[in-house]
């Protein structure tokens, strides 16, 4: 079983509906269907759990922490540590004062929750004025923004189960959560891949039963992050301005993307 697919199994999410997000150098944003025909995206890739016609549908989108990354270079924070580097970025307002960042840095574009191999990140909404901490701050919104369209594709309601090095990060979680409107979850442990495939293993062992009772076997404490309905409601309105700026540049990404290779060259 490929690792994100475990990932499920150690953070305790075996039932229809259930799901979780990973965030690493790529994000994944996974739900569990009762079957393939239930798919909802058709960009999004299915896999069989073997528990009946259960499938695991996800979306993988390239956005994940190379943007930090790089947003820490391009700033000269390298020798800061991320926890002053986030104190910062809370001193901005959620949404960032109007600026919006696209995350689309990879070099290979975007494809979920859309496919476009052209995709370039970019800020909007800058000005004079703009300080530091909004340009930061957007960066971090950007990511949960690319996320935040995956769940809103998958119909995904219930909590959000995080997982990977990228929610390490208590601002981002914070910002998931007052994105969407809805609990993130996140293990004190780490390493949930691991620990999924110990409690498949206990389960082949006949240690467990089922993966649910293996999963209790090996459960950890958890952290929550609830949504502030204030700062829901300023995301849900600058998610809005996020998409319409991407849909107005998205038609000059090739030409961009043509002049980067030029001058590669």
């Amino acid at each position: 079983m490929i690792d994100v697919a475990v990932t499920g199994a150690g953070l305790r999410a075996v039932e229809d509906g259930e799901g979780w997000l990973i965030l690493g150098t790529t994000g994944f944003v996974g739900k569990l269907q009762p079957s393939a025909q239930d798919r909802q995206s058709n960009l999004s890739m299915v896999l069989a759990t073997g528990r009946g016609s259960q499938v695991l549908e996800f979306l993988v989108p390239m956005t994940g922490t190379p943007n930090l990354d790089w947003i820490r270079d391009v700033l000269g924070f390298q020798d800061r540590d991320w926890d002053e580097i986030e104190a910062d970025a809370r001193q901005a307002p959620a949404g960032s004062g109007g600026v919006v960042y696209l995350p689309y840095a990879s070099p290979g574009g975007e494809r979920a929750p859309f496919l476009d191999t052209a995709a370039s990140a970019s800020w909007m909404g800058m000005s004079l004025t703009t300080p530091t901490n909004q340009i930061l701050r957007a960066v971090y919104e950007g990511v949960a923004f690319s996320l935040l369209e995956c769940i809103d594709t998958l119909k995904m309601s219930e909590d959000l189960v995080v997982s990977g090095g990228g929610f390490r990060s208590d601002l981002l979680c914070k910002i998931l959560a007052d994105a969407t409107g809805q609990r993130v979850v996140r293990q004190e442990a780490p390493e949930a891949g691991a620990r999924g495939a110990a409690v498949l293993a206990l389960v082949s062992a006949g240690a467990a039963s089922d993966i649910g009772e293996a999963a209790d076997m090996l459960k950890t404490g958890m952290e929550e992050f609830l949504p502030n309905p204030d700062n829901y409601s300023i995301y849900r309105r600058t998610h809005e301005v996020f998409k319409a700026a991407r849909k107005a540049i998205q038609p000059v990404w090739p030409q961009m993307r043509s002049l980067r290779h030029e001058s590669e060259a």
